[in-house]
């Protein structure tokens, strides 16, 4: 748990304290940087072990990026930071006097740098790539100057040869944030190259956390509001449906159709919109039905709980109906009460309160989207709510089923099995980030993870896509398997199912064919195992469900073993298996 405002020396204090208590294995960080950085150090440690991942930091050598970009071979992370005016000593005003041939000559060199850097780095699962700044030292200046020209030209350039591992950081935004001169010293930066100041490490670790969370698997998934003052101004049973205010041409209303837009925005790349109020039902369905000026609409609503029940218990049932952890839900309502209660009862729940003073409500809601920030959205995040509709209905005529292998058998099952798909790598690599229950390993990959596994002829990847009568899940099943050099022997290295899916059975008939798959390769040895977490224990015995035989049990994992001479088909017939091959 992180500490409000910490001094640095509170910060130190605290971050050796977390060094102490570290679970799991080290998430490594080089930084890379042109200038003297190694207050970052603690800071981003502090930053990131207080949030649960067990992050080592360490810094390369002042202005020995190219070099020390050859020997991150370990990192999960790479930092850059190329400070331009630390290009050649004084660039920031030498720039503006050198001739245009000297200009092009340098930025060619630049560039053929950056080019040599990204190759370096091609391997690290993920990089954060500063882009280049003049704002500190040309900050007053109405016009461009030529370091300006120069600046803008190779950000343009970055933009364009950036690899897939590699995300940019705007660092002028963490300047704005921070204040130009509360971001620098130029005084330790003349005099020892150390140009940021604690607050600027502090808010850029805290700009970043979003990027690092994610494919640490800590994305939020679901988005519950509240109603009276929380979607609307004004309380509707009380005000009616014209008393309240949502729009922009009413004069309390225009934050809360702020709000609601970005809420939308957020919908539309996959975050689920839910709804906890106590109120009348019908009332707030009229709302949602029947006011045409209303941004969010019941299309963009997954789950509503409008009863007088206490909220706690309406937000558990909330994460039950959508099979997530209470850890993915963030909550927004008005009432500080309502909010601690929440918090007493169910601590893994993130709550927001809507501020007294609703002018700056939309700025609070913009730092509650970074929560949910994700490297990349895919198809099954722009149809994530349409497919939240058709679980209802499966619900809905599951309720009429005396059994549940009559249910699932009139749900007309297939999966289709793609192997080592390269068009669809975010969504594998989303997978890998986001899946908690249904996930025997728990192991989280990159975009860049997942080409190399498709490039290794040892590696292969099965993905899996769940139809019924209802319609299309999606992408929803992973298997990443790694093929010993003789061939006879085959390690799963992650299994995993979307949330979505479970409770259909489809993890046996994939399960199944991935073993079919794998007997018509040659292979006559399968090992798979279970690594425990707090959100995976509902999945520790499927393997010994599915027949395997249990090899080895040791303090972090059980290994499991199938011999496929002994290998006896567990696919429930009601399923249909198709294949689409190797793309």
């Amino acid at each position: 748990m992180k500490t409000q405002n910490p001094t640095y020396t509170e910060m130190l204090l605290k971050n050796k304290e977390l060094a102490s208590g570290l679970i799991g294995t080290p998430y490594k960080i080089t930084v890379l940087s042109n200038i003297v950085t190694f207050q970052i150090t603690d800071i981003l440690e502090y930053s990131l072990r207080s949030e649960s991942i067990p992050a080592h930091v360490q810094c390369g050598g002042y202005d020995t990026m190219i070099q020390d970009s050859q020997n991150c071979q370990n990192a999960n992370l790479a930092i850059v930071f190329w400070e331009l005016a630390n290009c050649i000593d004084g660039l920031q005003y030498k720039a503006n006097v050198l001739s245009d041939s000297e200009l092009t000559e340098l930025r060619e060199k630049i560039k053929a740098e950056i080019d040599l850097l990204m190759a370096h780095l091609n391997h690290v699962p993920l990089v954060l790539f500063n882009t280049f700044s003049t704002l500190i030292f040309n900050g007053c200046f109405i016009g461009n100057t030529p370091f300006d020209t120069l600046c803008d030209e190779l950000n343009e350039y970055i933009k364009t040869a950036k690899p897939h591992n590699t995300l940019l950081i705007d660092i002028n935004k963490v300047i704005a944030q921070t204040g130009i001169n509360q971001s620098i010293d130029l005084r330790y930066y003349y005099s020892s190259k150390a140009l940021y100041t604690i607050d600027f490490y502090r808010n850029y670790a805290e700009f970043i956390l979003p990027a690092i969370k994610a494919v640490n698997g800590q994305t939020k998934k679901a988005l519950i509001f509240d109603c009276d003052n929380t979607l609307w101004h004004g309380t509707i049973g009380e005000d009616g449906g014209e008393g309240i205010e949502h729009t922009a041409h009413t004069p309390h209303g225009v934050v809360y159709e702020e709000v609601q837009s970005l809420a939308q925005y957020l919908n539309r790349q996959g975050t689920i919109i839910g709804l906890c109020s106590k109120n009348n039902p019908d009332d707030v369905e009229n709302i949602l039905e029947e006011n045409p000026d209303m941004v969010l609409k019941n299309r963009h609503i997954s789950i509503k709980k409008i009863n007088w029940l206490d909220k706690a218990s309406n937000v558990l049932q909330i994460a039950n109906d959508l099979n997530i952890g209470t850890e993915s839900l963030v909550m927004i309502d008005d009432s500080p009460f309502e909010l601690e209660y929440i918090a007493q009862t169910i601590p893994s729940v993130t709550g927001v309160l809507v501020p007294e003073k609703r002018h700056l409500y939309p700025q609070i809601f913009r730092k509650t989207m970074r929560h949910f920030f994700s490297h990349f959205s895919t198809a099954e995040d722009y149809s994530k709510t349409e497919q939240y509709a058709q679980q209802r209905l499966r619900n809905q005529v599951k309720a009429s089923f005396s059994s549940l292998e009559g249910y699932l058998a009139s749900l007309q099952l297939s999966i289709m099995i793609h192997e080592d798909n390269p068009s669809i790598i975010p969504r594998i690599a989303q997978l890998t980030q986001k899946t908690n229950q249904f996930n025997l390993t728990t192991n989280r990959y990159t975009e860049n993870d997942i080409f190399r596994f498709i490039a290794d002829p040892l590696h292969t990847i099965y993905t899996c896509t769940v139809q019924d009568r209802f319609g299309n899940s999606g992408i929803t099943g992973l298997c990443i398997i790694k093929t010993d050099a003789d061939k006879h022997r085959a390690v799963i290295d992650s299994f995993m199912l979307s949330c979505r899916v479970i409770g259909r059975t489809v993890e046996y008939a994939f399960l199944d064919a991935i073993v079919s798959l794998q007997k018509n390769h040659g292979i006559t040895t399968i090992q798979a195992s279970y690594r425990e977490t707090a959100k995976n224990r509902q999945v520790k015995d499927f393997y010994r469900h599915c027949g395997w035989m249990l090899a080895e049990h040791n303090d972090d994992s059980v290994i499991y073993l199938l011999e496929l001479k002994n290998y006896t088909s567990f696919k429930p017939n009601y399923i249909e298996v198709h294949y689409a091959g190797k793309n």
